[in-house]
């Protein structure tokens, strides 16, 4: 019940007690007014309430950055009209102080679905729940008011904004290829079946097609092809203690965009991609490749939080065997976190190719320290060519798409 309800009771009580002790008729007569018309607009609002059906509708993807627009479908089963219905929904994704949405359905017809849509733009990445619906109808003084909830919560993802990468060479350091797959025919010992073509010195007798030999009158062997899949690890540093900056404008989140924007350009490219922080919970998923693994990824760069203790290097001590010898690194992390990155030895001895992405602290807080000179240590004598060279810098503000695709690739 409303104040309104509570005063207009207190009159109706009052008047009678007053009418009790004293007698006087118009007293009598004003509690029974009031209590005539408390009953009946109990029941007027009673028989006005809806009974209605209310469908979200959300789009499958949102990226920070992005429009939502949602849309409710109110479906209303009566037969008979009901008018001055307030429908209430909340939206959690906003910034704004405001997040209620109200709407005042002038009419609902009998069996007619009415759809109210608004729009919210999708400031912050990260994992939010829509509750539901409420629809409230009153009696025509206001006096009583019922509101009910309609549907399930529902969960709703809004995916770190990625941008666009043209192209990462396939190859750094003079290893095999580890862009996508690298297929090179043979007619020696291979994997599968690729077509024939002429005989050249040095080729297997056992590869000779004999069939088409006769038919062609010359040698003729069976072509095979072998094909590599390159496998790829992201590794980002996710410790509180060096998320530098305020909000989007953080060194994290700036880790998050580049993580999913390179995972996005070697999954398209048919490339395994595993993904690993070290965030306060497991922040893990193993390789895969696809359309099922981006999105899994973009999930879990959606939900993850910037929160670890553990120092990076123990992390890369700890992933050592998981990451495969003549495979690619790539590692996300502040500047001057790297000099104390002893583990990138191990993954130098294994022939991995690892490509530093340092974020410039001092350009997200000029509070921060600072230590790019010397930070890949340089032990093994191919350190300087497989790492120093490929280091990519990112300050604060660049525009990512066109520093990546401006970048001077060796």
């Amino acid at each position: 019940m409303t104040q309104r309800t509570w005063a207009i009771m207190s009159i109706a009580v009052g008047s009678l007690l007053v009418a009790w002790n004293s007698g006087q008729e118009p007293f009598y007569l004003i509690s029974s007014v009031i209590f005539a018309m408390l009953i009946s607009t109990l029941f007027f609002g009673l028989f006005s309430i809806p009974h209605v059906t209310v469908r979200r509708e959300l789009p499958e993807t949102v990226f920070e950055g992005d429009y939502l627009t949602m849309r409710l479908r109110i479906n209303h089963q009566d037969h008979i009209e009901k008018a001055y219905v307030l429908l209430e929904d909340e939206c959690p994704v906003t910034c704004n102080e405001n997040k209620r949405k109200v709407f005042l359905l002038e009419k609902l017809r009998p069996r007619e679905t009415t759809t109210c849509e608004y729009q919210e733009r999708c400031l912050k990445r990260g994992v939010y729940t829509f509750h539901p619906p409420r629809i409230s109808s009153s009696d025509p003084f206001g006096i009583f008011q019922w509101t009910q909830q309609l549907g399930k919560s529902t969960p709703f993802t809004v995916f770190p904004r990625l941008f666009h990468i043209e192209y990462i060479p396939y190859r750094l350091t003079g290893f095999i290829p580890w862009m996508g797959l690298a297929a090179g025919t043979t007619a020696g010992e291979s994997h599968d079946f690729f077509g024939i073509r002429e005989y050249r010195r040095g080729d297997s007798i056992r590869r000779i097609h004999w069939p088409s030999s006769a038919r062609r009158r010359q040698l003729i062997v069976k072509q095979y092809e072998r094909t590599y899949i390159d496998e790829m690890s992201i590794i980002i540093d996710l410790a509180k203690g060096h998320n530098i900056g305020f909000e989007k404008e953080s060194t994290g989140e700036y880790a998050i965009r580049i993580a999913g924007s390179v995972a996005r350009y070697f999954l398209n490219q048919g490339s395994l991609v595993q993904f690993v922080g070290n965030a306060k919970e497991q922040t893990y998923l193993p390789f895969g490749k696809g359309e099922t693994h981006l999105y899994h990824l973009l999930e879990l760069l959606a939900s993850v939080q910037i929160d670890g203790h553990k120092p990076l290097n123990t992390l890369l001590r700890e992933m050592l065997d998981a990451i495969p010898g003549r495979s690619t690194v790539v590692l996300i992390g502040v500047d001057y976190v790297y000099p104390q990155l002893w583990s990138l030895y191990d993954l130098i001895k294994k022939e991995v190719t690892v490509i530093p992405i340092m974020l410039i602290a001092q350009t997200f807080s000029p509070y921060a320290e600072t230590s790019l000179r010397g930070a890949i240590p340089h032990s093994d004598k191919r350190s300087p060519d497989t790492l120093a060279r490929n280091i990519i810098t990112i300050k604060q503000g660049e525009d990512l798409e066109q520093k990546f695709r401006e970048l001077p690739w060796k």
